[in-house]
């Protein structure tokens, strides 16, 4: 079992959002760079390392959607936003601090089905996904020729592979992402659910910008 998951069990909660993040790292998905502020002067040098604009949002190890509990500050663009968010964000465990990105958003994840063991999701993402209704899904294992497949059956990714104005994304660096993660599924059971949503799909890279694993 893996240590993440272990620690989690034996503290009778979830994994909190970094300590997903590193686990993700760990089986070669990329993650939005990040630190973590336990005070104001730790998110004041946090904001000024990754570059404003930031996102701030509560560390919590309950699972929640944090957009659903207010736990998200989107868009920070100077020192006294910054510490208003931190103020009204900060918890025991810190607050996560992130760069502000637009992309592609994409929503990949995964979950245990009763019948059929590990799944694998992709489709379009950000806080519509819900309204869009766009997902794939196949039954792990998933190597990146199957990923591609899933990836063909959405309406995203006719946008991914150039769309107007919208330059063309690596799409086999988005499957290789989704092979990994069926990797990590396969190893890691006692992870019920796992919401990476959303991703983004950058010009120069996939990279995932929020994290949440259910145990």
């Amino acid at each position: 079992m893996h240590e993440v998951i272990e620690k989690a069990l034996k503290e009778g909660r979830y994994p909190t959002e970094p300590e997903c993040r590193e686990m993700l790292k760990e089986y070669g998905i990329p993650v939005l760079d990040y630190a973590i502020a336990r005070n104001e002067e730790e998110a004041v040098k946090a904001a000024e390392r990754i570059g404003y604009p930031v996102v701030m949002k509560v560390i919590t190890a309950r699972g929640e959607h944090k957009t659903e509990i207010g736990g998200v500050v989107l868009d920070i663009r100077g020192e006294d936003a910054l510490l208003n968010a931190f103020l009204r964000l900060s918890s025991p465990m810190g607050v996560l601090i992130s760069p502000m990105v637009k992309g592609i958003e994409l929503l990949i994840g995964a979950f245990q089905d009763e019948q059929f063991g590990g799944v694998i999701a992709f489709g379009t993402g950000g806080k519509f996904a819900e309204v869009y209704e766009d997902v794939a899904y196949r039954i792990t294992p998933v190597d990146a020729e199957t990923a591609m497949e899933m990836m063909k059956e959405t309406k995203v990714y006719r946008i991914l592979t150039g769309f107007r104005d919208v330059e063309p994304r690596d799409v086999k660096q988005i499957a290789e992402l989704l092979a990994n993660l069926s990797k990590l599924v396969e190893e890691n059971p006692e992870i019920k659910e796992i919401d990476l949503n959303p991703t983004f799909s950058l010009p120069e890279g996939v990279f995932v910008g929020d994290a949440r694993f259910i145990l």
